[in-house]
């Protein structure tokens, strides 16, 4: 298995002894890197809970929830349009069969 950039960042900030808001910062985006998404919210909000007011974890986790939504909002219209399309099926036929 190859080992990404972000692999090798996560390892070595889990290695860190000594944590900081810096560190947690940066172990977010690399826990984001590697796909691992409940671990990097829970990373920004750990952040937040000390500086409510960090720019960089109120930037990610805003754009991680928009990007969450909009990937609910690509399943439901992928839904819609594959049960719509079935049930348009029929209003084919029904137009063609007056010709």
């Amino acid at each position: 298995m190859f080992a990404g950039p972000h692999d090798e960042a996560l390892g070595t900030l889990e290695a860190v002894q000594k944590q900081s808001l810096w560190t947690d910062y940066a172990r977010g985006i690399a826990l984001r890197g590697v796909g691992r998404m409940q671990d990097t919210l829970d990373a920004f909000e750990r952040i937040l809970s000390v500086e409510p007011g960090h720019a960089g974890a109120l930037e990610d986790l805003a754009d991680d929830e928009r990007a969450e939504l909009g990937r609910r909002r690509l399943r439901q219209a992928a839904a819609e349009l594959a049960d719509g399309g079935a049930r348009c099926a029929d209003d084919v036929d029904l137009f063609h069969a007056a010709s």
